[in-house]
């Protein structure tokens, strides 16, 4: 269920609370599941006196009998994600309320492989054929097998799929050939912690692992991340050795979890790809008289006047300190036509707006014609850099 979604339920049930009674659940989200369903402690303490669980509604069906005013109950496998819980006292007030978190085949953020839609991974590969390219790992959704829930997780440029669930205690589980094994188990024997260099940065919390068989595994993962390298030997007498490796370079996960190899990088993006400026369809910039005094000193344009202009960002990423941007308009033989004011680019990440006159000096809109946007990475002197768009004009 979204988050504001939620929050709204909690709104609403504000106005019923009787009491500073809590009610709570356990594990909180449930991810061990059965046919899309899970199984959740229900813990209430502080209420004013004998109170039951209620389900659904405040006078829905009863999930226990009136007890203590602290107490504790558990479901069968059947909550679901949203599902409301009440506490009821004698006389039908609402003392506390819960809203069910339930993520099915899912596992939690500050676990070593926190799985997630929407979580993307990606490593740099190696192997005995290929060097230095990059595989792509993204959870796409979730797939239900049998009673079990499992994460997608499509593996690009490959086009295959992993399909993984975790459960409350850290494991994860990987369905494959008809068969769920354990993919990893941090309270595996053997596991060594600590922390790791990796390109990502130092990560503190580490476990590695070391599997068994044909081809021996040997995997770090990071808490909060997942895996952060792997490398894999062939055990196969003369032509054993090497067999191939994963190390990650970025991750971007739920909560706004994000880590990458520091890199500048620059682009440009613009309001439309195409502007229509015969049929004043593109933003108006002209500056009209508002006050009775507007033209002592502030050139202001005529009624009726029409100067088209446009949107353009610049996003900049890992600038050096001290580094600027620039953002131009260019025709098609490159002649510049607008230059904006020298912009801040240094930083994590920056993103400067510009306003792109469409017109000419003369106050006439730019004749029909392919455009470009061009964003330049200035350090002093020194293009360091340069990102361009192009737009046809209309």
């Amino acid at each position: 269920m979204p988050n504001c979604l939620r929050l709204f339920i909690f709104l609403l049930l504000g106005n019923w609370l009787a009491s500073g009674a809590t009610l709570m659940q356990s594990p909180d989200p449930a991810y061990d599941c059965s046919n899309g369903l899970g199984r959740i402690t229900l813990n209430w303490s502080g209420a004013t006196g004998p109170v039951q669980v209620r389900m659904l509604t405040p006078t829905g069906p009863g999930l226990t009998g009136f007890d203590l005013q602290t107490g504790s109950a558990t479901t069968g496998d059947w909550v679901s994600d949203g599902m409301i819980f009440f506490l009821v006292n004698p006389t039908g007030g609402v003392e506390a309320a819960l809203v069910a978190h339930v993520q099915c085949g899912g596992s939690p953020r500050d676990s070593y492989f926190p799985l997630e839609v929407g979580n993307v991974w990606v490593f740099r590969a190696n192997s005995r054929v290929v060097t230095s390219t990059y595989v792509t790992w993204t959870v796409t959704g979730s797939e239900q097998i049998g009673a079990r829930t499992y994460m997608r997780i499509r593996v690009e440029p490959f086009g295959d799929s992993l399909l993984l669930r975790g459960d409350g205690q850290g494991r994860i589980y990987r369905y494959t050939n008809s068969t769920e094994i354990l993919y990893f188990d941090p309270n595996t024997p053997g596991s060594t912690f600590g922390s790791v260099v990796t390109a990502v940065g130092v990560l503190p919390d580490t476990i590695t692992q070391t599997g068994q068989g044909f081809l021996i595994p040997h995997t770090v993962y990071a808490r909060g991340f997942g895996i952060v390298h792997q490398d894999t030997t062939l055990l196969a007498g003369s032509s054993g050795g090497f067999s191939d490796s994963l190390d990650l370079v970025e991750a971007r996960l739920a909560g706004g979890v994000r880590l990458s190899v520091a890199a500048p990088a620059l682009s440009v993006a613009v309001e439309n790809a195409v502007v229509d400026v015969n049929g004043k369809k593109a933003t108006n910039c002209a500056i009209p008289c508002y006050y009775a005094a507007c033209g002592l000193g502030t050139p202001v344009d005529p009624p009726g006047t029409y100067k088209p202009c446009m949107q353009s960002r610049a996003r900049i990423f890992g600038a050096a300190p001290g580094s600027q941007v620039v953002v131009e308009l260019r025709d098609a033989t490159d002649r510049v036509l607008f230059h904006s004011n020298p912009l801040g680019a240094d930083g994590d990440e920056r993103v400067q707006y510009v306003q792109l006159p469409l017109y000419d000096k003369s106050n006439q809109p730019l004749p029909p014609a392919l455009y470009k946007v061009v964003a330049r990475l200035l350090n002093g002197a020194e293009e360091v850099g340069t990102a361009s768009y192009s737009i046809q004009v209309k």
